[in-house]
């Protein structure tokens, strides 16, 4: 029996299975997928209405105890802006207070330490020991009321912030001394726009954790509270109260109270979601938020629902559909392919003749059916061709056998021998293509083989020139190589003396400015002798100068001795100063005359002098004049050898290079002359091979090859003595082939390929 699962109908339903199955779990994944996001949407949703719900009970009580709080200020002011205020009038309105308020636990007022507070009451009821009026009223255990006073810290919170703000607010939860949790709400109390004391009322935050406790949410969730600096209000742990959130994100209960905004925590131990809502209420100036924990289970029960659903619904289809693809490819697509199977089997076992049934259908088992009817008649048609093909394949044979024999002896060399024997039908054809082979062949050998002996006798008249061209080369290259080395000595030599000459030239630079240096100095010393004569000059006039003064002194000094004589003795100290201013001037006039010999002297030694200084002048600046003319001279002379020297290194330059490229032609004509030997070497061995070849008669006027083609005249005799131009006549002179190597050689000559040799 044949295997379920190999038949096509089997594989169709395999196949259908599969790709539906993958079809479903998509879709399954999917709804789980969309249903996850949905519940995780409606269930925070929800949470959050939830949230906000329990934080508005929770700030419609705080908003009572801040309206309490209030109402109290503003009753306590205004009765304390009449004047007639009374300790006991201001102590029986607070006694109200906490009844009328199931959250409020107590009511009280603070009066100012400064006495402002005792500038509007009277009496002396309800001051504490310091003397400031702070009446408290409290709830008592057995429902009734209590009253008590109590100290005032003006630093504490709930005190200084009404008092410097003039606003009111709620404190940070505290223990009181009886162990009860507690947040006050402390108004400042204002009369005629002065703060005059504080008033407000507690609230104990043990019946916050209660109430919340029976509010409904979610099943196994749990609601908290927790102020503004997140220090817990409500817990069901009551050692938590007043302690600061430490659970998981504390960060983000922190960012809540900061922005206002609920903020999710995830990540809990026990796997649930932490919902955070902020909320404020009038009269609070801060805020708290909700905690609201939902478990786990509420956000995968309807995913766990939907999912279940899904593949209960998907294996029912599953199920259907394979049933349905099972019996629908069984009636279309089984039976018609075991029909086709039988003629399928037949046509294998060779029987032809039967027709192949369903070909008149229109689906692909019909279209099957009609290409397996179309193979079976070409079955048919193919066994009249085999009998033709076997016919075609002896004849083939012989055409194969005669060929091979003409091959062979084309392989063995014999270009002689052509196929006489026609071949029928298109083997002829092989023949004629053959016979024309070894005729184009036997054509290209005989002119092959007359090349060759051109080639060769070529060869030997290149090795013959390319000899004499290399020995006419390397003694060339020897006589240039002296001739440089001559010039590099005569260079070193005109070098030697352009350097000489270019130092004489420096020399004579520097004598040139020595002596104009010199010429300056002599000037310099003839202005000086002149500024020295000058200068006596001056001194003489001076002299003559002094010479007056002494005479004048003289005639002073006698006129004084004459009225000193007519005095008598009352003039006679008088005549002795005379007597000695006379023979001071005549020192002065004898000095004065001494001096004006010396400087005769010194005028005429100077003038002298100048003479002299001046005649050296003149002969330096002679002298300068000729060095200049020798320095000039001396510039040419170095200049010329300076040119001399460098057309000469020129000369070497270009000689040297006529060298370098004279040993390059030898070596070049060198290796031409082993090509040559190895080109005649290479045609000897070509012809050898050539002739092994059996060749027909050519007809030479058909291949258009002269009967003397084949003939080559010798190379001439090229004396020792001729030079490299005779040479290259000589080889000119000898018959050339123009074939395709010698038409490239003469391109590259044409293209200066080989200018250098």
């Amino acid at each position: 029996m044949t295997n379920f699962f190999k038949t096509v109908t089997g594989k169709m339903v395999v196949a259908t299975g599969i790709s539906i199955t993958l079809i479903l779990a998509g879709y399954i994944s999917y709804s789980g997928w969309s249903a996850s996001h949905q519940a995780d949407r409606q269930v925070m949703a929800l949470a959050t209405e939830t949230a906000g719900e329990i934080a508005q009970t929770v700030a419609v009580q705080i908003t009572e105890a801040t309206s309490a709080g209030a109402a109290i200020s503003g009753t306590l002011a205004g009765y304390m802006s009449t004047g007639n205020a009374t300790n006991a009038n201001m102590i029986e309105m607070l006694r109200g207070v906490p009844m009328q308020y199931d959250i409020v636990f107590s009511a009280w007022m603070a009066g100012l330490p400064n006495g402002a507070t005792d500038a509007y009451l009277t009496g002396s009821e309800g001051r504490n020991a310091d003397g400031v009026f702070t009446p408290y009223w409290t709830k008592s255990e057995q429902g009734g009321l209590e009253f008590s006073t109590f100290s005032v810290d003006p630093t504490s919170q709930w005190f200084s912030v009404p008092v410097d703000t003039e606003e009111g607010l709620i404190t940070e939860p505290y223990l009181s001394g009886e162990g009860r949790l507690l947040t006050s709400v402390s108004v400042p109390v204002v009369v005629d726009g002065q703060t005059v004391g504080v008033a407000g009322v507690d609230i104990v935050l043990t019946d916050l954790t209660t109430m919340l406790a029976t509010l409904e949410t979610f099943d196994g969730g749990r609601v908290m509270l927790v102020d503004s600096e997140g220090k817990w209000l409500a817990n069901p742990d009551e050692a938590n109260l007043t302690q600061p959130y430490a659970d998981v994100g504390s960060d983000v209960v922190n960012a809540a109270l900061t922005n206002g905004t609920p903020q999710v925590i995830k990540g809990l131990p026990d796997g649930a979601t932490r919902l955070v809502y902020p909320f404020t209420a009038p009269g609070m100036n801060t805020t708290w938020a909700t905690i609201l924990d939902v478990p786990e289970a509420v956000f995968s029960t309807p995913v766990h629902d939907a999912v279940f659903e899904a593949i209960s619904g998907g294996l029912l289809i599953l199920i259907m559909s394979l049933c349905t693809i099972y019996f629908t490819a069984r009636a279309l697509v089984g039976r018609p392919l075991g029909v086709m199977l039988v003629s399928i089997n037949k046509l294998a076992a060779g029987q032809y003749t039967e027709e192949v049934r369903g070909t008149d259908g229109r689906d692909d088992v019909g279209t099957m059916a009609a290409s397996v009817e179309a193979l079976r008649v070409r079955l048919l048609e193919k066994e009249g061709l085999e009998q033709e093909q076997e016919r075609q394949q002896e004849e083939q044979a012989r055409v194969v056998e005669t060929l091979a024999k003409g091959l062979q002896g084309l392989a063995n060399g014999d270009l002689s021998q052509t196929i006489e024997t026609e071949f029928s039908g298109s083997y002829d054809a092989l023949r004629e293509d053959f016979n024309l082979t070894v005729t184009t062949l036997n054509d290209i050998m005989a002119n092959l083989s007359e090349s060759i002996v051109a080639i060769r006798s070529r060869s030997d008249e290149i090795s013959i020139g390319s000899d004499e061209l290399a020995r006419r080369t390397e003694s060339q290259a020897a006589t240039l190589e002296q001739t440089v080395a001559a010039l590099d000595q005569m260079t070193t030599s005109v070098k030697a003396a352009a350097k000489t000459a270019a130092n004489a030239e420096h020399d004579m630079s520097e004598a040139r400015k020595t002596a104009e240096n010199s010429g300056e100095i002599v000037r310099d010393a003839v202005t000086a002798m002149s500024e020295i004569e000058k200068s006596s000059e001056a001194i003489t006039q001076i002299i003559n100068v002094i010479e007056d003064i002494a005479f004048q002194t003289n005639l002073l000094a006698l006129n004084a001795g004459v009225e000193a004589a007519r005095a008598g003795e009352v003039g006679r100290g008088f005549a002795v100063v005379a007597s000695d201013v006379l023979s001071l001037a005549q020192r002065s006039s004898e000095s004065a005359n001494d001096i004006r010999r010396l400087i005769d002297s010194s005028s005429a030694q100077v003038a002298n002098g100048v003479e002299l200084v001046n005649r050296a002048g003149a002969s330096l600046t002679d002298i300068v004049k000729r060095v200049a003319q020798v320095a000039d001279e001396m510039s040419d002379i170095a200049s010329g050898a300076e040119e001399q020297s460098v057309g000469l290194g020129e000369i070497n330059v270009a000689a040297t290079h006529l060298d370098q490229v004279t040993q390059h032609n030898a070596a070049m004509v060198e290796e031409t002359s082993a090509a040559a030997a190895t080109l005649q070497h290479e045609a000897t061995s070509l012809e050898n091979q050539v002739g092994r070849f059996n060749l027909r008669a050519v007809d030479r006027h058909r291949q258009g090859v002269a009967p003397g083609a084949s003939k080559v005249s010798k190379p001439s005799e090229v004396p020792a003595e001729t030079g490299p131009s005779e040479t290259m006549k000589a080889f000119s002179q000898t018959p050339q082939r123009h074939d395709e190597s010698s038409a490239v050689a003469e391109k590259k000559v044409a293209n200066g390929s080989w200018s250098e040799f």
